[in-house]
């Protein structure tokens, strides 16, 4: 199974080599193929795969586990990040140094506020534990933006008749060095040379994209003077240079002065070919750091040492009030993991997953219906197996979007309903067949538009039909012989389509009713 919204992307379609040499030519894309259970399929081709750049569909001429090794960039900024998230994803991913460099070189950047190497590339295991170690020993993060909230706060008592001036000003504060250190991130990546699949592995605990709803909240009156995203005449969006190009952000304080500034991050990564896993793991549980002191060296300016012996008695010390809390600070996060097609690791335990998802990784290539032309095409990975559409289908309709049906939607599916599939795997597990290719299937075949009407009807929801044209190499029917299998095995599927398709709108009801819903927990339900 594959599931499509797995693998929306954003990428840069660069030229390689001429771009006058023809009318078309092959793109590479390095992409992401999970089933609904959140794991890697065990069987996929590219008549599995359609790529739809700027509305356009292309059919995919090869698909092939990704065999190039990576680069792994961990940018670590410091102005963005409080001390908790710092040392958990320092200590986390020193833990997981040898994952890191099987996967590729390993390089460590930390920006305070403008970024400098800490570790250059590398694949010594060792090298990497040791600055990792280190950082999360002695890093510090600065927390700018709540120490700027609280240094506000703190100034509440003050004659009220400023309020709203140090309001505003506070606000476009805390919007300059926000903008500043995005810019410094699209500089980075910018200026980075080479090929080959990319991660940006970005420690940061994010910001709120509408920084003057703090102040709003804080102030007892309305934030509401301009406030620019950048300063006036300067330009933005990814440039040679790095930055962000487009006309400068005129919006009200109350209308998200930095959200733009996000996207466009968010774009740049995308269309340098950057995979980013942000990485705000802030409540993750920290040793007790109070016995180890700084001491850099040559080769990693930034480390500590231990000091043994016996533990001094801990002295009675104040503890400094929490700073103000980010309202939304994920959101920029996620805009940056959706475009380049990487994951916001929330917890330190998941980390090793999203690194199994980067190793797991597929080289897809398909034919750009044009020349390549350097600049930026948002491109759709879907998924062409029609035998998947029950779920997908269920998705796009309790969330009040279109279905996509190619054809007329007379073609014919036999689908099977998972505990049926489960059955017949455990009875082939429990005999000795030796070589034997069994079937698993439902033994009755449904049209797409059959599939439809079913979904309409147990999920009282009116379907939109976005019809699409044939695509090239799709079966028209598929029928399992389960023939082989019921003599083998005595397998006999036993719920039927309009019974499993009541059973898989009941589950994903649940799912979209969970707050954070997590598809590879507990039992899965669903025709497959």
């Amino acid at each position: 199974m594959i599931e499509a919204p797995a693998l929306l992307l954003s990428v840069l379609l660069a030229a390689q080599g001429s771009p006058a040499a023809s009318p078309s030519a092959s793109v590479e894309l390095t992409v992401q193929i999970l089933d609904a259970k959140g794991e890697v399929p065990h069987a996929v081709q590219a008549g599995d795969l359609t790529v739809v750049e700027d509305g356009q569909a292309r059919p995919v001429a090869e698909l092939a586990p990704l065999s190039k090794p990576w680069r792994i960039a961990i940018y670590v900024d410091r102005v963005l990040s409080g001390s908790r998230t710092l040392r958990a994803a320092a200590g986390s991913l020193a833990e997981r140094a040898r994952e890191l460099a099987a996967l590729g070189t390993v390089e460590v950047i930390v920006a305070e506020p403008q970024p400098r190497v800490v570790l250059p590339a590398t694949r010594d295991v060792q090298a990497i534990d040791e600055a990792l170690s280190k950082l999360w020993l002695t890093g510090e993060g600065r927390d700018d933006v709540r120490v700027l909230r609280q240094r506000f706060r703190d100034s509440k008592g003050e004659a009220a008749e400023d309020a709203a001036d140090r309001a505003q000003e506070s606000a476009e504060e805390e919007a300059r060095l926000v903008r500043r250190q995005q810019d410094a991130l699209a500089e980075w990546l910018v200026a980075q040379e080479g090929g080959g699949p990319r991660a940006l592995l970005l420690v940061s605990d994010g910001f709120d994209v509408d920084p003057a709803k703090f102040y709003r909240s804080e102030s007892p009156v309305d934030v509401g003077a301009p406030l620019r995203g950048r300063p006036e005449g300067e330009q933005g969006g990814p440039t040679e240079q790095g930055g962000h190009a487009g006309p400068p952000l005129q919006t009200t304080s109350g209308e998200g002065a930095l959200e733009q500034v996000a996207l466009e991050t968010a774009r740049t990564a995308a269309a340098l070919g950057w995979t980013a896993l942000p990485l705000p793991v802030g409540d993750a549980g920290l040793p007790d750091l109070g016995r180890f002191r700084s001491h850099p060296t040559p080769q990693v300016p930034i480390g500590g040492t231990i000091t043994l012996g016996r533990k001094k008695p801990a002295e009675p010390r104040q503890t400094a009030p929490p700073l103000p809390a980010l309202l939304a600070p994920d959101q920029p996060l996620t805009w940056l993991a959706q475009a380049t097609g990487g994951e916001v690791v929330l917890q330190a335990q998941n980390l090793s997953t999203a690194l199994a998802h980067l190793r797991s990784r597929f080289r897809l290539v398909y034919a750009a219906p044009r020349q390549l032309d350097g600049h930026p095409h948002a491109v759709e990975v879907r998924s062409q197996r029609p035998d998947l559409a029950v779920r997908k289908f269920a998705e796009l309709l309790l969330a009040g979007k279109s279905l996509p049906v190619f054809g007329d939607g007379s073609s014919l599916r036999d689908l099977t309903y998972i505990d049926d599939l489960v059955e017949g795997l455990v009875r082939a597990l429990d005999r000795d067949l030796g070589f034997a290719v069994l079937n698993f299937a439902g033994g009755r075949t449904v049209s797409v538009l059959e599939i439809v009407s079913a979904l309409e009807r147990e999920l009282g929801v009116s379907a939109e039909i976005d019809w699409q044209p044939e695509q090239t190499g799709d079966v028209r029917r598929t029928w399992g012989d389960i023939s082989a299998a019921r003599a083998a095995l005595g397998y006999e599927p036993k719920i039927g389509f309009d019974e499993g398709v009541r059973r898989t709108a009941a589950w994903l009801r649940t799912q979209v009713a969970r707050s954070e819903p997590k598809a590879n927990e507990g039992h899965q339900e669903g025709i497959t």
